[in-house]
């Protein structure tokens, strides 16, 4: 596609979006079942939050400056110099996401960080690890009574629906910050006083937070944040397994500029990207370059994320997929039935040795917690009944919209250079990313919050757009089509993060 055409789509893409959040009152979902708020309009915008906007555009044009100084250089960069850019990117992605929040209205900025962490009904995982954790042994000999809670609510919603791994990182947190009194003095200084005012809100009991506990929230939250742009780093070595440098570059640098992953903010759902893509890399390029050691690491890796949230059962779908796709129309030496057991086994035993050692250390059944885990999930429908054609039609088009539409049609242009090439290596990541999202969307597993729930495999789609820059087209022409990409992803962005909110907490607002 010459870049003039792909200037016309991508500004035709950014006005949709635009005209859709901002011109329109057309319901974030399906009315009655669960919808998404929009927090600002044009009528209510004032001078807070133009210039809210215009600082977001600012930010997002710094950030695409970055991005074109590291592409400029990373090609012909030596490897200690691509670990600079990286790190620069990871830097400066990180400023980014800490400024593009604020740019969103009171109380949606950065004020919103302690309240989603503490409140059971955004996550509950740090409030859960204060009041009822004493010890590790403790909370694992008892976990069963979070499986089995007799309020519904709780049973069915994110403490009976996630393993223990959320419930202990909190816990970890808290420890930390009562044990090290400088570092939560260091934690309570770097407050914004956005954040320390939402913090006064939070009185349990009818007292104040401890500080320890402030601290505590504060570093989950910036916590979740570095983990969430760090997830360029895992995705850049997921491209390089097949495509160049300055390929992925261009291609992970769209990765901070994903609506969803501000919007999200700091939910735990922004930790599982990094884990998911990282699995994913230590598994492709395991595949790829020999070594049974990066798949017992890709399995570990899974055993890590499955004990933090279920959500990574896809991601254990489509490390299957590329196992076997790899062993069947990859390889062609040797037997490629001997090959897959192989890797089969390295990876599998990543995933089998620590639920073993979880099972003779704390006698923690993870298998059975998971399978119960699945049971309290399939309850919340029961409870909150959702139309399942409805959700089928609305879970797609809010996927787009949450990775963006430039990303999106980069994405599915990308996957049709791939599949146009006839190369497996290339076809394979296409097919096992397409069936595994397919199934997630059929199985009716997230009827509403898709724009959540499915952030662990929105970085498949920057793996998928790489071939963009990597077509029979000029260098210049390439360069260029990365350039409105990469400019029109920015405006949506913050069009989209200053409109939409993920989080209903009007009640928590009180003077603010």
């Amino acid at each position: 596609m010459p870049a003039r055409s792909s200037a016309i789509g991508f500004t035709i893409a950014t006005g949709v979006t635009i005209g859709f959040f901002w011109f329109t009152d057309v319901p974030l979902g399906v009315p009655g079942e669960w919808t998404w708020n929009r927090i600002l309009s044009l009528n209510a915008t004032g001078v807070d939050g133009l210039l809210g906007i215009l600082l977001g555009l600012f930010a997002a044009g710094c950030l695409i400056g970055v991005s074109c100084l590291g592409a400029s250089r990373i090609g012909r960069a030596r490897p200690r110099e691509r670990v600079v850019w990286l790190a620069t990117l990871v830097l400066s992605g990180f400023g980014w996401l800490l400024v593009i929040q604020d740019c969103a209205p009171a109380p949606y900025g950065l004020a919103r960080s302690p309240w989603v962490i503490y409140y059971p009904g955004m996550s509950g995982y740090h409030a859960f690890a204060r009041d009822r954790i004493r010890s590790m042994d403790q909370f694992l000999s008892e976990y069963d009574t979070v499986l089995t809670d007799p309020d519904p609510n709780n049973r069915t919603l994110h403490l009976g629906t996630h393993p223990p791994g959320l419930f202990l990182l909190h816990h970890g947190l808290i420890t930390i910050c009562e044990t090290f009194e400088g570092l939560t003095r260091q934690l309570t200084a770097t407050q914004p006083q956005s954040v320390r005012d939402a913090l006064r809100t939070i009185s349990p009991d009818g007292r104040p937070v401890p500080e320890p506990d402030k601290a505590a929230l504060w570093l989950a939250a910036l916590l979740t944040q570095l983990a969430a742009v760090a997830t360029v780093l895992p995705l850049y070595a997921l491209i390089r397994v097949d495509l160049p440098a300055q390929i992925a570059w261009r291609s992970v640098v769209f990765w901070p500029l994903v609506p969803a992953l501000i919007i999200f903010l700091p939910k735990s759902d922004c930790l599982f990207p990094f884990l998911a893509t990282t699995a994913i890399w230590l598994g492709w390029s395991g595949l790829m370059r020999g070594g049974w050691w990066r798949l017992f690491l890709a399995g570990l890796t899974l055993w890590l994320g499955l004990c933090l949230s279920l959500a990574f059962l896809p991601v254990v779908l489509l490390g299957a997929g590329l196992l076997a796709w790899h062993a069947f129309k990859i390889d062609t030496t040797g037997t490629p039935h001997h090959r897959f057991l192989v890797a089969l086994a390295s990876t599998m035993s990543g995933l089998a040795i620590p639920t073993v050692a979880c099972w003779l250390t704390w006698e923690v059944n993870l298998p059975r917690i998971w399978w119960v885990n699945l049971e309290n999930h399939a309850g919340f429908y029961e409870l909150n009944p959702r139309t399942f054609f409805t959700w089928l039609l609305v879970n797609p088009l809010e996927l787009i919209l949450s990775l963006g539409i430039p990303l999106s049609l980069l994405a599915v242009s990308g996957s049709r250079r791939r599949l146009a090439s006839g190369d497996p290596c290339q076809t394979g990541p296409v097919w096992t990313c397409l069936l595994v999202w397919c199934g997630l969307w059929l199985s009716g597993k997230n009827m509403g919050e898709a724009a959540r729930l499915w952030l662990f495999l929105m970085p498949w789609a920057c793996w998928l757009a790489a071939p963009c820059w990597a077509d029979t087209d000029t260098a210049s022409t390439g360069r260029r089509r990365w350039l409105w990409g990469l400019a029109f992803q920015g405006i949506v962005v913050v069009a989209t993060v200053t409109r939409v909110t993920g989080f209903h907490f009007p009640q928590l607002t009180p003077g603010l």
